[in-house]
């Protein structure tokens, strides 16, 4: 039988594990482990034994509201109190809490009730976890059925700072792993200043053979263009393959064994060189774990409204840009998080989205029913509020699909990455379909403020429009994916300076080869403009106008004459 000291080592094993897998989907999960002699509600023969104390709150007044105790057997007990307090919110909450869990006795058999009773506002409860005689088993069913559901009755008390003590916070988890024996800092390979190198592909999704070489160290974006169909996105999810692994993190195979994606990829002055038949977990100093972001063709679906089980399965890595049910993280819980718990990234997002759609005018939280909504105000060009303040849902499809995508971006990095600035954030970024759902005007401005607040991210993405590239860098580089029978897809990287051409040009180029300029509706006596802008159009309308004018029959015939006494 294991000792307390051993189970302890276990526990905290087991909980890290936890919440490199917590943080790595985007979610925070903090806990505190020690051992403790309280135990007056537990069985009488227990009493004065040390256990150790599982804590995943913070303080509730002067009493913690819900942990585990864990003895020497593995046995494990959940414990639930609260005192009257003399704030009505905090008696609300304790009350539909004490309800619940004295529900809790009927409505599953794992849990097992030693005491409880509810004297107004004040409880007490203990439940002994009996689903298994493991007690991983046990922590798993807490941590994925019990806490969801305390989570639930708590929340309203997180959408106010008055109560924040009652929430673990980053730095007091990390206060706590300063003192907490089992726990050793993993050693992690700074990487920063990311951008590929080399890209190398064998048998996958249409992919025969594909080699890319010699990328420069220095470029911030890489566009992809082609037809549809030739193998654009099959590019992009070799690229994610190569530098995440061969499986994303439920498991999903990405790349089979009959495939090979060999990617090198710059890290400040060195080139980490990597591939799909490494196993993600034995290559993790290799993997872009926490500096990968993936986006496909479907944007517009947050993480709202669905179970845990969902969002573990829908919102991985990568998941997103192979599958066309994925869903992002959830902006809105980051900002309703953000608002009253870490103001400046608050007003940092807020700030970023209003850059990259002009037409809003502010996003706000607005509480109704103790619930926090996130409102958005639309403005017209006088700057003045179009909307009362409009629901998610209630937004055009172009700026859900921005907010979805760059929300999803700032939530999943700045997790895992810890930064106080977005500008601070590091990686690499894969957008299918850039200029989907946007107006040219946000098709070019997108490029910009993602190049202008994310410096040291590279951004690799593919797109139909020639638009995005009047808003990227001119050292972008350019890949053009084609298709045939016999060799499948191929990429050519194309030498042509886009930043001296207009979007026809761009069209007419081999970036897209687009050669049809001139529309189907011209009547054959009519003349093609061939001015660069429509000011310039209407302007020489103008001119020819007046000079029809001034060209009367009589002034013809003297300017006939003039030109033949010439």
């Amino acid at each position: 039988m294991s000792t307390l000291l051993e189970i302890r080592e276990q526990v905290v094993k087991f909980l890290l594990e936890r919440h490199s897998q917590e943080k790595e989907a985007g979610r925070e999960f903090y806990f505190t482990v020690e051992v403790v002699q309280d135990t007056s509600i537990l069985y009488e023969e227990l009493i004065g034994k040390e256990f150790i104390k599982l804590s995943f709150y913070g303080n509730w007044g002067e009493s913690p509201i819900t942990y585990l105790i864990i003895d020497e057997k593995e046995r494990i007990f959940l414990i639930a109190q609260f005192n009257n307090a003399s704030d009505e919110t905090e008696n609300s909450v304790s009350r539909r809490l004490a309800l619940h869990l004295s529900d809790q006795v009927s409505t599953y058999p794992e849990l097992h009730l030693i005491d409880g009773h509810i004297i107004g506002y004040s409880f007490e409860f203990s439940f002994e976890i009996v689903n298994s005689t493991y007690f991983k088993e046990k922590l798993d069913y807490f941590l994925d059925t019990i806490r969801p559901e305390i989570n639930i009755f708590v929340y309203p008390l997180k959408i106010d700072t008055k109560y924040s003590y009652y929430f673990l916070n980053r730095q007091q988890f990390e206060d706590y792993l300063k003192t907490e024996p089992f726990y050793s800092p993993q050693v992690i390979i700074i990487k920063k200043n990311l951008a590929i190198k080399s890209l190398r592909v064998q048998n996958f999704k249409g992919i025969k053979q594909l080699v890319i070489d010699d990328l420069p160290a220095s470029m911030r974006w890489i566009i992809l263009t082609g037809e549809n169909g030739f193998g654009k996105t099959s590019v992009l999810q070799a690229i994610a393959a190569g530098l995440y692994g061969n499986k994303d993190e439920s498991g999903a195979e990405l790349v089979t064994d009959s495939s090979f994606i060999g990617v090198e990829y710059y890290a400040n002055d060195t080139v980490v060189e990597t591939n799909s038949r490494t196993p993600r977990l034995d290559a993790a100093p290799l993997k872009l774990t926490n500096e990968l972001a993936t986006y496909g063709s479907s944007r517009l679906q947050v993480s709202a409204s669905v179970t845990k089980e969902m969002i573990e399965q829908q919102a991985p890595t990568t998941y997103h840009l192979f599958n066309s049910d994925g869903l992002l993280l959830n902006v809105e819980q980051y900002l309703k998080d953000s608002y009253y718990t870490d103001k400046p990234a608050f007003d940092q997002a807020v700030s970023l989205f209003k850059e990259l759609l002009p037409a809003l005018l502010n996003i706000d939280i607005v509480v109704k029913n103790k619930i926090p909504e996130v409102r958005y105000f639309e403005k017209d060009e006088e700057g003045k509020s179009l909307t009362a303040g409009l629901l998610f849902s209630q937004l055009a499809s172009g700026f859900k699909n921005i907010i979805a995508m760059i929300g999803d971006l700032i939530y999943r990095l700045s997790i895992k990455q810890n930064v106080d600035n977005f500008s601070e954030l590091e990686g690499i970024v894969i957008i299918d379909e850039l200029e989907l759902h946007l107006h040219p005007t946000y098709q070019k401005l997108l490029p910009e403020v993602l190049s202008k607040h994310f410096p040291r991210i590279q951004f690799i993405a593919s797109t139909h429009s020639p638009i995005p590239l009047l808003g990227v860098p001119k050292d972008t580089v350019l890949l053009h994916v084609t298709r045939n029978d016999d060799k499948g897809i191929e990429v050519d990287r194309l030498d042509v300076d886009f930043s001296v051409l207009t979007p026809n040009a761009i069209l007419s180029s081999p970036i897209f080869g687009f050669k049809d300029l001139i529309p189907d509706s011209k009547e054959p006596d009519r003349m093609i403009h061939s001015e660069t802008t429509y000011d310039e159009v209407t302007e020489n309308r103008e001119l020819r106008s007046q000079i029809n004018q001034f060209l009367s029959p009589e002034n013809q015939q003297e300017l006939l004459k003039l030109i033949k006494e010439k």
